[in-house]
């Protein structure tokens, strides 16, 4: 279902939000990681906080597509 959103708009709408961004991002509530493969090159690490266990879970099993990402999940926040 998710893909079907990122093909409909979703994923143009993260690289516009993103767009700016350079340096050290800390993303609170990454969710599942859809935005990690949107981040700009300008961006150098992403520390994602997750308090969800589930989701958590999920983006560590999907992976992303850029090295320089640091996760922090639920108990480590």
């Amino acid at each position: 279902m998710a893909e079907i959103g990122e093909r409909r708009g979703g994923a143009e709408h993260r690289r516009r939000l993103l767009a700016g961004l350079s340096g050290r991002v800390i993303e609170v509530g990454a969710g599942s990681g859809a935005n990690f493969s949107h981040y700009p090159a300008s961006v150098s690490e992403v520390i994602a906080v997750e308090p969800e266990p589930v989701s958590a879970r999920a983006r560590s099993a999907r992976g992303n597509s850029r090295s320089g990402f640091r996760h922090r999940f639920g108990g480590e926040c």
